[in-house]
């Protein structure tokens, strides 16, 4: 029960015990008083009665007392009156009938005249009537104290209600804040000190919600250090473990004999920082979405039966689709957490490694997708920092792999010079220009085999440097460079019929301590990716040509590996091709 009803209920029980007792003390203070006035009353006409009726008794006039018998009979408290004289046989008897209860109050006297005893008169009132009238106003006093009762009900517990309901609003606001919550409104009502309670309490709740606010953003700021610390914290441990991966790697991968071993070396390094069961490395074989499996981890080589089938060491295809294949189309990692919700994994055979968990990071090499990293099997699941870390990984391994993959194109550059016999010749110094015009002049002679070389409707414009220092070097080797590169760009020129006039620009000059040679021509020139791809064993744009693919890059390996120079190509596309070799003096 609130504290505003206790009040009501209060007041108005003890309003109501008040009225009950005045209306009972009132009640009997009129009853005395009736009571008094009928014993005034009884004393009266009993003294009436006797003077009366003295002298009627005396002459024994029955008339005259039966006439004043019933006019005294004529109130109507009296219930019974009598008059007897035995002597004379008077015997008059008068009864009325009332209401029961009350009290008869009887009243006998001898009436005598000169001494001389007549008769009795005996009269007995009752105070019924008086008893019910009190009842009856007994009855309207207690119906109109209970109307009173109930309009005073009503009006206190109006006014109680604007008098407590600032406090009752103050006290669901308390118990709002009680409960934690600070955004209850105090609606500031009430007159005198309630009214300025509730315009302090609402003062102090927003003194105590900005600080509650202050506190939060305190704690807020608070844990965003202490999560940035810890942030902090497991990014340099992942730093330091990267770093130490990174360093076992490389040194283990220097002493790899294949892009083989290089994997395989890569794969238990990436698993001492990214834990899991499996994981493989794979490198694009094909244009049908296929990965050749060129590296497994340990479990993965034990637990998959393909690798017992065919040998990891022969190497098997793993057709990749769906989030794989995404892997390698947009060359950004992907984790996959719950592989049920993959399409790819539903038609998986039974004999398949147990994957719920997998993440693919592609290889890049030169910014193309030379395969793909798969970890796979993490209880817990592979997170963004896993990815940040195989990432780092596989940037290493996408450049390691490169290493190697130049370095095999380099033995092979180096089989294929000595059985073409070009390593036999010794160095002697030489002049570049004139090399370069004998050069010319070779394939200039391949016109009435070759077709596609047009020497003789291709203009030569010369700019050799007259005093240019000779340069120590193998002339036969020099001059096999000059004449690969004029004869791709005869053939570039030959395919660029709206060219009006093809021409070659050959140029000769000193550069520093290097002597520099430039053939530049006014062909169809090249686009980005051929230009980068240039150099690289068996890339070529004329694939129907027996040797496609093998003249740019061994004028590469002669320039760079055994004269110590540097070979570069700038082209654009319908704006040429320009080759510069440098030799040091």
């Amino acid at each position: 029960m609130g504290l505003r009803t206790r009040i009501i209920v209060f007041f108005v029980v003890a309003f109501g015990i008040a009225n009950l007792g005045l209306c009972f003390y009132i009640t009997h203070q009129v009853k005395t008083l009736e009571l008094e006035k009928l014993q005034t009353q009884i004393d009266k006409s009993a003294y009436l009665m006797r003077r009366v009726n003295t002298l009627p008794l005396y002459n024994v006039d029955m008339e005259s007392l039966k006439l004043n018998m019933e006019t005294f009979f004529d109130d109507e408290n009296i219930k019974s009156l009598s008059i007897h004289d035995s002597e004379v046989n008077i015997n008059i008897n008068l009864i009325r009938q009332l209401p029961p209860g009350g009290i008869d109050i009887k009243k006998s006297f001898v009436i005598d005249y000169k001494g001389l005893t007549l008769g009795r008169l005996t009269v007995v009132y009752s105070t019924g009537l008086i008893e019910q009238k009190l009842a009856k106003y007994q009855a309207k006093m207690l119906l109109i104290t209970a109307l009173v009762m109930v309009v005073i009900a009503v009006g206190f517990s109006m006014l109680i209600h604007i008098l407590t309901n600032p406090v009752a609003n103050l006290a669901r606001v308390t118990t709002d804040i009680a409960a934690g919550d600070f955004d209850s409104e105090v609606v500031q009502t009430g007159v005198g000190e309630v009214k300025t309670l509730s315009r302090n309490f609402a003062l102090m709740c927003n003194t105590i919600k900005k600080q509650k606010e202050e506190i939060a953003s305190a704690y807020k700021r608070i844990e965003d250090e202490i999560s940035h610390k810890n942030r902090q914290k497991r990014e340099m441990v992942h730093h330091q473990q990267l770093t130490s991966c990174v360093n076992t790697f490389i040194k283990k991968s220097l002493t790899a004999q294949s892009m083989q071993d290089v994997a395989q070396i890569f794969i238990p390094v990436a698993q001492d920082l990214i834990p899991g069961p499996y994981c493989f490395v794979g490198q694009i074989c094909d244009a049908e979405n296929n990965l050749k499996i060129i590296a497994l981890s340990d479990k993965a080589e034990k637990e998959c039966p393909r690798a017992d089938e065919f040998g990891i060491y022969q190497g098997f295809r793993q057709h990749v689709s769906g989030r794989l294949h995404q892997a390698i189309t947009t060359k950004i990692p992907v984790i996959s957490n719950n592989v049920s919700l993959c399409s790819e994994f539903s038609l998986i055979p039974g004999k398949h490694l147990p994957i719920d968990t997998i993440m693919a990071v592609p290889v890049l090499q030169d910014q193309e997708v030379f395969g793909l990293v798969v970890f796979a099997g993490k209880d817990a699941g592979y997170t963004p920092e896993d990815q940040t870390l195989a990432t780092m990984m596989v940037l290493f391994l996408g450049a390691t792999l490169n290493l190697r993959r130049r370095e095999e194109e380099n033995q092979r550059l180096a089989n294929m010079l000595a059985f073409s016999g070009i390593t036999k010749e010794g160095f002697v110094l030489e002049d570049v220009s004139r090399l370069l015009d004998q050069a010319l002049e070779l394939a200039s002679g391949e016109y009435g085999t070759n077709q596609d070389f047009h020497f003789s409707g291709i203009q030569i414009i010369r700019d050799f440097y007259p005093d240019l220092p000779k340069v120590k070097c193998r002339a036969g080797e020099l001059k096999q460079v000059f004449f690969n590169i004029l004869s791709n760009g005869a053939y570039a020129l030959a395919g660029h019929t709206d060219n009006p006039c093809p021409t070659f620009f050959l140029r000769t000059y000193g550069k520093d301590d290097q002597v520099c040679i430039e053939i530049r021509d006014n062909g169809p020139g090249m686009s980005e990716n051929i230009r980068r791809r240039i150099f690289e064993p068996l890339f070529s744009t004329k694939p129907d040509k027996e040797d496609a693919g093998l003249g740019l890059s061994v004028a590469y390996f002669i320039i760079t590996k055994n004269h110590n120079g540097t070979i570069e190509v700038e082209s654009t596309p319908g704006e040429g091709t320009c080759f510069r070799i440098f030799l040091p003096f």
